[in-house]
């Protein structure tokens, strides 16, 4: 979305969730709710030494295809 419709978007939004009790939620907040919602964070709970099955995350890995090991960017 074109970032000048934002304000009336979000103006929108919140008219439309104004019986719904909408309201606006701050960054730790939204951190709370992406723990609860299971999302892994790359830097916390992701790094290159934890698998996907340790991350949870074995549900989204595809066993069918083959792996393949890539190298760093710019390594021989």
């Amino acid at each position: 979305m074109p970032s000048e419709f934002t304000v009336g978007v979000y103006d929108d939004l919140m008219r439309a969730g104004r019986d719904h009790g909408i309201r606006d939620a701050g960054y730790y907040a939204l951190e709370g709710l992406r723990l609860e919602k299971g999302f892994r964070a790359w830097g916390r709970e992701l790094t290159p030494e934890i698998t996907p099955w340790q991350a949870g995350l074995g549900f989204a890995v595809d066993m069918e295809k083959p792996w393949r090991l890539h190298r760093a960017r710019g390594a021989a």
